[in-house]
């Protein structure tokens, strides 16, 4: 899986992209990213989407903390993670390593 500082410029690539072909800019023209957010006045997706969580953070955080949006923002799962057995032939049966659940079922 990709982490998110991949996946982030990956958006912000595509979106440049997408700015420069509307505004008719090709890469001989040579004009950089900076210039081109002035030029436009428009905010990256990417930030957009940060300040969006930031925000619904500071309301969860403000929840009493009985609230069910609170309790699983602070949830601390205890034991082990589910993981997805490739096997031999790259097929896939999820298996619990700590109840050792067998590839084939519950043995």
């Amino acid at each position: 899986m990709e982490n998110k500082r991949k996946i982030e410029s990956r958006h912000r690539g595509f979106e440049r992209r997408i700015l420069r072909r509307i505004l008719g800019i090709r890469w001989e023209h040579r004009v950089t990213n900076k210039r081109i957010a002035e030029r436009t006045g428009i905010n990256l997706i990417a930030d957009r989407v940060k300040s969006i969580r930031w925000r619904w953070l500071g309301h969860v955080l403000r929840m009493a903390k009985n609230r069910h949006p609170f309790l699983i923002l602070t949830l601390n799962p205890q034991g082990k993670r589910i993981e997805l057995d490739r096997g031999v032939h790259g097929g896939g049966q999820w298996t619990m390593k700590d109840q050792g659940l067998t590839k084939h079922g519950m043995s």
